[in-house]
């Protein structure tokens, strides 16, 4: 009798599993669309630091694609459905074959498993597989002078295998120069392994900037327009659950800092990094931001 029970727990622990555990459920469901589902031509997957933003390189090349490629459908990965960039790019691009998907919704599965071209700057999740039809193009999202990978001091030796196992399913890495690119092979173990195209082009964010109308910009943010504006983005080496009040004020008394040296003809601006930018909000921190930037533009 305790055989039989054995048994029956052997081969019914699956379906319990599949049944009570969402991420197993989900990860099937992606699963039978990978097996099932034709790669459609023409469609155009965009996901941006783990789908929180709509920003950056990613961004800078769907600025350019959507008016190059009008019979694409375009498809934007999203966390949060209620982003106002939805409504932006509505209103600069139109909405006519641009589509906003839910996060690791069946419909993203769906997506992630169809469409001809994935956009990442970051890395797909670890059950993402491409099809040999698909095109995987990684533009990674910033300068590494912090570690990376195997680099970071006392890293366990598989921690960067997700990364790693992303960038050999991509067809084409966009580095903004060498030292990039050479820093990224080497911190996840790519060198001589790498199946893809590296292609050295600069930033497409960089581009993007560097062509729009710094008027416009200011009066759009409601930013004095005879002001220089200062931009400061620190990047983050520590988890959310890691991160602390400590940390938080340090940020805000860096921004002070500049503020205060480089005087009243100046706006110093913060662009946390995403993994912070909840905790900020959430613990009203924004409102000393504010401060600092109120005192200097003499509201």
């Amino acid at each position: 009798m305790n055989k039989i029970k054995e048994m029956t727990a052997f081969f019914l622990s699956p379906f319990k599993e599949q049944w009570k555990n969402k991420r197993v459920k989900e990860n099937s469901y992606y699963l039978k669309k990978l097996r099932n589902a034709k790669v459609k031509e023409n469609t155009v997957l965009l996901e941006s630091y783990h789908a929180v933003s709509m920003t950056g390189n990613i961004y800078a090349i769907f600025s350019q694609l959507v008016t190059e490629k009008p019979d694409y459908e375009f498809y934007w990965s999203v966390k949060n459905t209620k982003d106002p960039m939805i409504k932006e790019i509505k209103n600069i691009f139109g909405s006519r074959n641009i589509h906003f998907v839910k996060y690791e919704s069946r419909a993203y599965y769906s997506l992630l498993a169809s469409c001809k071209y994935l956009l990442n700057d970051t890395s797909f999740m670890p059950y993402f597989t491409k099809k040999s039809e698909q095109v995987y193009i990684n533009s990674w999202h910033g300068t590494p002078l912090k570690t990376l990978g195997k680099d970071i001091k006392n890293a366990n030796r598989s921690a960067h295998k997700n990364i790693q196992r992303n960038l050999l399913h991509a067809d084409h890495i966009i580095m903004p120069n060498k030292f990039t690119a050479d820093k990224l092979i080497n911190a996840y173990d790519l060198n001589d392994i790498y199946p893809g195209k590296v292609h050295l082009t600069g930033n497409a964010r960089v581009d993007l900037t560097l062509k729009s109308d710094v008027t416009n910009i200011k009066r759009k943010y409601n930013l004095p327009l005879d002001k220089e504006i200062v931009l400061y983005a620190p990047t983050w080496k520590k988890t959310i659950a890691q991160t602390t009040i400590d940390d938080i004020e340090n940020i805000i008394e860096e921004v002070s800092e500049i503020q205060n040296v480089l005087g009243d003809s100046y706006i110093v601006l913060l662009k946390s990094h995403y993994f912070i930018y909840d905790y900020f909000c959430k613990n009203g921190f924004e409102k000393k931001l504010c401060q600092i930037g109120l005192k200097q533009m003499n509201y």
